[in-house]
């Protein structure tokens, strides 16, 4: 009998069956997924091919500044350890305590200390890799064994136990966030005191570190090892461990305690400035990036006279804000969020693995304060409770604040002179005189405060006003002792207008009085303004704290309310009007008759004081607005875009095309003048085409053979260009933003957006694939509207006027270098619980005023795009409000590239076709928010997909993307690796299969015959 091959054959073909399945279901599912992994993967999707004439032309049309990557490596390093040193604060110095000598031996205490925070985490985190430690730099600035190798490796060798704790990314919790210092008992041992006793006993180097990072803020109540759960308190360990301190100072074993504030969430500082622990000197040094150590070290030892101005203000009381009374989550009371039975259907939506991403994010959040976050909250309280307006009740500055906005110390004494404020057209020309009264040279800031009138007719319509604002800063260059400077600047009426919500509904100019004044810090500006008025320390019985200097304020009188100079864009000249009424619960359709709230005033603090959160709860009318998760709800949402603002949109626009465009023609292209060129290019793109260009962003975009346009890599950069999220290489880990805006340094900051382009433009290394990193996800310009937000580092200030002078040179900068920028997160996103869809409720004035004028410098100087946030504005999603992202962002403030989402990746309610139709461009994902498909044949969806693409084509057309296209090239698309492979599978695995399956079925019946 011959042998049989039965089990063999059933082996074979049950084996090649499941191979040929799984390659079908994966080639099925893989456009879901196919950006991503050609990202992740690094994998080649193009070829540009030239023809003999592309060979004679100069491709390189941005080139770079350096001659080699070790000059610009040199150079990153310089400049990261310029910004810290510019930026760093000296907020106490008892008895000139600073700067040490350089014979200075020290103990450097906490675990921080060999484990300090160096960024943020996320999306944003750079590589440290490299970091610059303190210890290294203070060998460098003092002497080669001036540190505790005893104590430092103690500390080192319990990082296992003890080192901080962060929320995770994704997934993570709030409660995650420990604190987690080493117990002094296990520091304080007889060991570790024979390593002080006799040296390294000059100073006590103190850490205390907080870190935040994407995906959860900071815990206010949560914190397991937090004094009431609170992790921007001291620990009871931090607290033992400056205890113990101040007794080896009080003994004499140490001669003094200095500080490192390290971080971008401050910590409370009542322990600081009411000196419970003896601390002689305290630097703040937020994140410093990789080599920002050495800027701090340089600092320290008189290297660097410190100039860095707070871009917060630090806190005796980290609650004590109106703001943080309303921050955090809030479930809508009738939704059917955990532990509610409601009528609508909602979920807790942290991530975009959350199921709530495809459903309504059950929390909402409540800018009760208006326009009164940081400074302008409490140097306007304190105003008022100074002159006893405003039942600003019983106030106590200092009780609340430690170190105001704007303030800093030097190794030097200063003085400013000659303030001149001259009207000029639409403008205010400065001028000051900086003096140097001091022994050392340095560096001093002149930053400009302006008090606006508050009138009677803001009173009556609604309008406040804070009690200082400000309105413009400069830098002076090294001035000598005894030597002066005078800076100029000008600062634009815009700037400093109002928003006028209620009456005139555009921005206006108060008729009354303008003071303006330079000083050290917000509160040194509202003093010399009641000086200016007449107020002393004595005439208020001791309200006013400190005497103020009228020769440093001008005062320039307004005769009659403008509301015409500002109320037309500059930009484009269309006409600024209310735009933002469907997320002021007070004039929301949906809210206003019964779910109205009281903004907080001026007129009224205690009155109006948020005292808890606002109750809200779901209507049919919230629900069908934009709430509901529902494809038939979202598709009435498209007819009803359709009928509101393209109802004149009855003609197709071309589709598939041959026009003999390609992208590169278009590279020194303006995308409304040439309007028929750019018309042209894109009527070659099918339908299909531009919906996957729109659809797939995910940190790429993809090529399109039909418009001569290549793939592009976009990648993360709010602290440099880095890869941290999808793994490769990255660039240089700048500081934190919140130290760059303390520099006051633009030039500086130009520097860095210049060395961030040239990191972005080395970053494809793989010379068989001509992509390119052409697109930066960064920086960002939301607001520290409260010390808890877990990206505060991704962030410059709580001033937006600052977030907004301090981004534009560096937007500008790095697309300088051929690398467009998507500015973050537009707009609203000041916090991370529940970012993905909650609602963000604020009226008009403070939208304006505060969450948009912090972007504004982006765009207006140059900024080609913006990257939308996760955040719905009112009930709307960013990305799919009209108002925000046409008539603000292209038609007031005229931007021209494109504007890219969050991270949309399963995120539903980022809804495509909503989003097309509002203005959103590029989707950062794979085709999960939705589909284009179906309306093929509706002119307005193909208008506007139209639009998106050319948006898309022009930033990338502008950028170093199209280095190496000549006017000649073809784009080709080539086929990914890892989808030819599956697609092997497939085949293969289903053909070995059948044959097999042929061949079983065959010898069954041979058997059968025998």
């Amino acid at each position: 009998m011959k042998k049989r091959h039965t089990p063999l054959l059933i082996s074979l073909t049950a084996g090649f069956s499941v191979v040929g399945l799984v390659g079908a279901i994966a080639w099925g599912i893989s456009p879901l997924f196919k950006t991503q992994l050609d990202t992740t993967w690094n994998v080649k999707t193009f070829d540009i091919v030239n023809d003999a004439n592309a060979e004679k032309e100069d491709t390189e049309y941005y080139k770079s500044s350096y001659e080699s990557d070790e000059a610009l490596a040199e150079d990153e390093r310089n400049l990261c350890a310029n910004l810290e040193a510019e930026g760093a604060v000296l907020l106490k110095n008892e008895n000139h305590t600073l700067p040490l000598a350089k014979s200075t031996r020290f103990s450097m205490f906490s675990t921080s200390s060999v484990d300090p925070v160096y960024g943020g985490t996320g999306s944003g985190q750079v590589n440290i890799s490299d970091a610059i430690t303190i210890r290294k730099a203070l060998n460098t600035h003092f002497n080669a064994k001036c540190t505790n190798t005893t104590l430092f490796n103690h500390y080192n060798d319990t990082l296992s136990k003890y080192r901080r704790v962060n929320a995770e990314t994704t997934g993570g919790t709030i409660d995650q966030y420990l604190i987690n210092e080493a117990p002094w008992s296990e520091v304080n041992t007889p060991a570790m005191q024979e390593s002080w006793k006799n040296d390294y006993n000059d100073v006590a180097l103190v850490f205390i570190a907080r870190s935040g990072g994407e995906g959860n803020d900071l815990p206010m109540t949560q914190c397991k090892d937090g004094i009431n759960g609170d992790y921007l308190h001291l620990s009871q360990n931090e607290m033992d461990m400056l205890a113990g301190l101040k007794a080896y100072k009080d003994n004499g074993t140490f001669k003094k305690i200095v500080v490192l504030l390290n971080g971008s969430n401050m910590v409370q500082l009542d322990f600081l400035t009411q000196d419970t622990y003896g601390i002689d000197a305290a630097l703040w040094i937020g994140d410093p990036g990789t080599t920002g150590m050495e800027g701090v070290a340089s600092i320290l030892a008189g290297d660097t006279n410190p100039s860095g101005r707070l871009s917060e203000t630090f806190l005796n009381n980290t609650k004590s804000s109106p703001a943080a009374i309303n921050f955090g989550l809030h479930a809508y009371t009738n939704s059917s969020a955990e532990g509610m039975t409601g009528e609508y259907q909602t979920s807790w939506t942290q991530y975009n693995t959350a199921s709530g991403t495809n459903e309504c994010n059950e929390n909402y959040i409540v800018y009760q304060e208006g326009i009164y976050i940081g400074y302008k909250y409490y140097e306007t309280r304190y105003e008022d409770y100074v002159t006893n307006s405003g039942n600003a009740g019983d106030y106590h500055y200092y009780d609340d604040v430690a170190y105001p906005f704007g303030y800093g110390q030097s190794y030097t004494t200063w003085e400013y002179s000659n303030l001149e404020v001259k009207e000029h057209g639409e403008n205010f020309d400065v001028k000051v005189t900086i003096k140097n009264n001091g022994s050392l040279a340095g560096k001093n800031s002149a930053e400009i405060y302006v008090q606006t009138p508050y009138t009677d007719y803001d009173k009556t319509n609604g309008i406040e006003k804070a009690g200082v604002q400000l309105a413009g800063f400069t830098k002076s260059g090294v001035i000598n002792p005894g030597q002066s400077e005078t800076v100029n600047l000008t600062i634009k009426k815009r700037d400093i207008a109002s928003y006028d919500a209620n009456k005139a509904k555009t921005y206006i100019l108060d008729a009354g009085d303008y003071y303006f004044t330079v000083g050290n810090g917000a509160h040194e500006a509202i003093n010399n303004v009641l000086s200016a008025k007449g107020y002393t320390p004595s005439s208020t019985a001791g309200k006013m704290d400190a005497e103020g200097n009228q020769n440093n304020v001008v005062k320039f009188n307004l005769s009659q309310l403008d509301d015409k100079t500002c109320s037309t864009s500059e930009e484009t000249g269309y006409k600024i009007t209310n735009q933002f009424d469907h997320a002021d619960l007070n004039k929301y359709e949906g809210t206003k008759d019964d779910q109205s709230i009281t903004y907080l005033t001026r007129k009224d603090w205690l009155g109006t004081m948020p005292s808890s959160y606002n109750l809200l709860k779901i209507n049919a009318k919230m629900w069908e607005d934009g709430l509901s998760a529902d494809a038939q709800t979202r598709k009435a949402i498209v007819e009803k875009m359709i009928a509101e603002h393209y109802s004149d949109i009855t003609t197709m626009e071309g589709m598939k095309e041959n026009n003999g465009m390609s992208a590169v023609m278009m590279r020194e292209s303006d995308i409304e003048e040439n309007k028929e060129a750019w018309d042209n290019l894109v009527n070659q793109a099918s339908f299909d085409e531009m919906h996957k260009l729109i659809a797939n962003g995910f940190h790429r975009t993809n090529e399109v053979p039909s418009l001569g346009l290549p793939a592009t890599l976009d990648e993360n950069g709010p602290q440099g260009y880095t890869k941290s999220l999808v793994s490769g290489n990255s660039g240089m880990g700048y500081t934190s933003e919140d130290i760059m805006a303390s520099t006051r340094n633009l030039e500086l900051v130009s520097n860095m957006g210049k060395d961030i382009g040239e990191d972005c433009r080395r970053a494809a290394t793989d010379k068989n694939n001509p992509i390119k990193t052409a697109g930066l996800y960064g920086p960002a310009c939301n607001l520290h509207r409260t010390p808890y937000c877990g990206r505060n580092f991704e962030y410059y200030s709580e001033d937006s006027l600052l977030s907004s002078k301090t981004v534009e040179p560096e937007v500008a900068a790095i697309q300088k270098t051929g690398i467009y920028v998507f500015t973050k997160h537009f707009a609203l996103n000041d916090q991370e619980s529940g970012r993905y869809g909650i609602s963000t409720w604020a009226n008009e004035q403070s939208i304006r005023e505060l969450y948009l004028r912090a972007f504004e410098g982006s765009v207006l100087g140059g900024g080609a795009g913006v990257m939308t946030s996760f955040n719905r504005l009112g009930v709307v999603w960013s990305g799919s409000d009209y108002n925000l992202m046409t008539n603000v962002l292209r038609k007031e403030w005229g931007m021209k590239g494109a504007a890219i989402t969050d991270c949309s990746v399963f995120a539903g309610y980022m809804d495509i076709a909503m989003g097309v139709l509002a203005g959103q461009d590029l989707w950062d994902g794979s085709g999960s928010a939705g589909t284009l498909v179906g309306y093929e044949n509706n002119p307005a969806m193909v208008h506007c997909m139209h639009t998106a693409t050319k948006r898309i084509i022009y930033s990338i057309s502008h950028s170093i993307a199209m280095n190496g296209i000549a006017s000649s090239s073809k784009i080709v698309a080539v086929e990914s690796w890892w989808l030819t492979l599956l697609k092997v599978m497939t085949f293969v695995g289903f053909g070995i299969g059948l044959v097999s399956a042929g061949l079983m079925v065959a010898e069954f019946v041979l058997i059968k015959k025998e």
